[in-house]
């Protein structure tokens, strides 16, 4: 009646009269406009059915980092994708028809069931972290969730389980409680190595402003403050030391050096040292009859830094008897450093964390150390591209070895004395104090060094002039006459690196003659040897300053 188009299904039949002429027809309509309709709407779900199957299909068979398993409501499995095949190592056929309970642990089957009920009753997604079996008997950590499989209905039909291999995730969450734990342990041990020497430190500075306080006790306390203070750099360089080797920012240095003169320096050194503690000394090396190289290329400070930390390690835990050092030569121009000790020894269980940054492993309650010096052998070495192993037995002593790639070369025209590269001698004690006519500029914005260094100098006979900033000690640099500036690497508004660049500038521009500047800094030398090399500085004095150093180079200056 209102126009709409209808479909209409008629059965018709012609009318005839007695001559067999049609007179009429007779017929029968039906409306089926809503049965073709509802024909229609049931093909088109018919084929978003067989559409969401096809996919289905393509998902179970093309998933393989996800297990996908459908099973019937008494648990039997009725379909499960490639990803189900990677991860349990059955073939798709060998797990359909079998009970769901194969790929699932004995104690975790039972308490399925308690995890299926809210599923058949609310329909709702079950999710756990369970742990699931291999065909080969394994186990591994997994997160499974079984979502529900309803009829027309609205009834459960079937469920489907989707889990995931959560190993890795596992490991991380492990690997970063023991890096959390590590740091926290590390923490700890900075904070008590750091304030033990601080203690020392602060103790006896109080005693030393004593008004009655004698000779011979100021001297006693002026030497424990000594002490403390070495003890505190030692620790302080080590730190920054491993630092630099774990984030990969130290870098080798090779050189040709006299290997023979640099071994036997530290065995001076460690001689003296083990004698001190009551303990033997050996150094059965016998450098020629071992066809050891005298000359090869490598960073000896670095080479001595592994020696010095195993020697020292060595006597520091050592009660009684003595240390051992060997020396010997293997293929491909490797040679092997053995240092042999008679202490505790470390037990098995414990061996292979005694490289770790403050792991005294088997040595509480010996002298002291704060159990870094391993850990940076060991960086050292690998950075070395060498190798270190450890031989040891409680009760009897342990065997370090440390194995590392030196290249022999033929001795320079000008040999040097390695020791001095390696750092293994003490510096010399009681040398003349030179008596300068130098005057020199100290530039550092933090006053106590400046102090610190203005006294040194006038002890040694210098005019100073001290300035607290770099456009200060810029402008004392072009109105006084200068024989040498000492520069801090970081100040207010111009830097140090900054500074000295402006001055050679001007040099070469006016015509001046070179002025000596030293770079004064708490930095660690190895970091700031890009500066060093740049040309601009013609020394390096770190922080805490050394009054030998600082004395040698004023005594280089004189008469120049």
């Amino acid at each position: 009646m209102d126009g709409t188009p209808i479909i209409i299904n008629g059965d018709y039949t012609c009318l005839y009269d007695e001559q067999g002429r049609i007179t009429g027809h007779f017929g029968v309509q039906e409306d089926i406009t809503e049965r073709r309709r509802a024909e229609l709407a049931e093909q088109q779900l018919r084929q978003q059915l067989q559409a969401r199957k096809h996919d289905l299909e393509a998902i179970f068979a093309a998933a393989e980092s996800v297990s996908l398993i459908k099973t019937d409501l008494n648990s039997v499995i009725l379909e499960a994708s490639t990803g189900a095949e990677v991860l349990f190592g059955y073939n798709r056929e060998e797990l359909i028809g079998r009970h769901v309970s194969l790929l699932h642990t004995d104690a975790d089957s039972e308490r399925l069931p308690g995890y299926v009920d809210p599923l058949c009753h609310e329909h709702q997604p079950v999710r756990m972290e369970t742990e699931l079996v291999r065909r080969d008997g394994s186990r591994f950590p997994a997160l499974l969730t079984i979502h529900p499989i309803t009829n027309s209905r609205g009834e459960l039909v079937e469920t489907l389980g989707v889990s995931f291999d959560i190993s890795d995730q596992k490991r991380a969450a492990q690997e970063l409680a023991e890096a959390v734990a590590a740091k926290t342990t590390f923490l700890n041990a900075v904070s008590h190595d750091l304030r033990s020497p601080l203690n020392a430190l602060t103790g006896f500075v109080d005693l030393l402003t004593a008004p009655d306080l004698e000779e011979e006790q100021r001297q006693s306390y002026v030497q424990q403050c000594r002490h403390a203070s070495g003890r505190l750099l030692e620790l302080i360089d080590s730190l920054l030391d491993l630092s630099r080797l774990q984030a990969g920012r130290l870098k080798l240095r090779p050189a040709p050096f006299d290997l023979h003169a640099a071994i036997q320096s530290q065995c001076t050194v460690y001689r003296h040292l083990a004698g001190e503690h009551g303990l033997a000394f050996t150094c059965t090396c016998g450098l020629f009859e071992a066809g050891v190289p005298q000359w090869v290329e490598a960073d000896a400070t670095r080479l001595g830094q592994i020696l010095s930390n195993l020697l020292s390690n060595a006597i520091k835990y050592t009660q009684e008897g003595g240390i051992d050092l060997r020396v010997c030569t293997g293929l491909d121009d490797r040679i092997t450093f053995q240092v042999r000790d008679t202490g505790p020894g470390i037990p098995p269980d414990q061996q292979a964390h005694i490289f770790a940054a403050f792991d005294r492993a088997g040595y509480q309650g010996s002298r002291s150390g704060h159990g870094l010096g391993l850990a940076i052998v060991r960086e050292l070495t690998e950075l070395f591209g060498g190798k270190i192993a450890l031989e040891s037995t409680p009760g009897v002593g342990s065997t370090f070895s440390v194995t590392l790639p030196l290249t022999p070369v033929v001795a320079p025209e000008t040999e040097r004395d390695a020791a001095t590269d390696m750092k293994a001698a003490s510096p010399a004690l009681g040398e003349e104090t030179p008596t300068s006519p130098l005057h020199v500029l100290v530039a550092d914005d933090e006053q106590t060094n400046v102090f610190l260094a203005q006294v040194l100098l006038e002890q040694f006979g210098c005019t100073v002039t001290t300035a607290k900033n770099g456009t200060a000690a810029l402008e004392a640099w072009r109105t006084q006459r200068l024989d040498a500036l000492v520069l801090d690497r970081h100040m207010p508004d111009l830097d140090g690196v900054e500074l000295a660049k402006r001055i050679r500038a001007e040099e070469q521009t006016e015509g001046c003659p070179r002025v000596p500047i030293a770079l004064y800094t708490a930095y660690a030398r190895s970091e700031v040897e890009a500066v060093l090399e740049g040309g601009l500085f013609d020394t390096f004095l770190g922080k805490p300053l050394d009054s030998t150093e600082l004395r040698q180079w004023i005594k280089s200056l004189v008469g120049r």
